[in-house]
């Protein structure tokens, strides 16, 4: 199959035809990064899955993208099976602001996915 059946522009039709349906652009677009962050910026129901890459491999669009006003709440982290201790290391590196780190790696989540939000300090 070629790589041009999964550009992010086709999600725009599915975004619009199911305002409903919650969409997660995974690996970050790659490579039409720009593309997928412009149907994240038009669609409320579409998100921008941070996965299969380490963060010091991440475009500055896409941190432009993760701290924007719009960006810090439709943005998901996953690791894709890489190093989750590595992940994180290089993700503290990157100098996200508290709040937008928060959110990244878990608010967003419980909020797309519907979940409870645990209590502070359970395991």
């Amino acid at each position: 199959m070629p790589s041009d059946c999964g550009r992010p522009i086709y999600l725009d039709r599915v975004a619009c035809d199911f305002p409903e349906l919650k969409i997660i652009g995974a690996h970050t677009g790659w490579p039409w990064v720009e593309e997928l962050i412009s149907v994240c910026y038009k669609w409320e129901n579409v998100w921008l899955g941070i996965d299969a890459w380490m963060p010091k491999y991440l475009s500055p669009a896409i941190l432009q993208f993760i701290n924007s006003r719009l960006g810090q709440d439709r943005c998901l982290w996953g690791t894709n099976g890489l190093p989750w201790k590595e992940n994180l290391r290089q993700l503290n590196e990157l100098g996200l602001k508290p709040e937008v780190k928060r959110k990244l790696l878990r608010e967003n989540a419980i909020q797309l996915f519907k979940l409870e939000e645990a209590p502070p300090g359970a395991a």
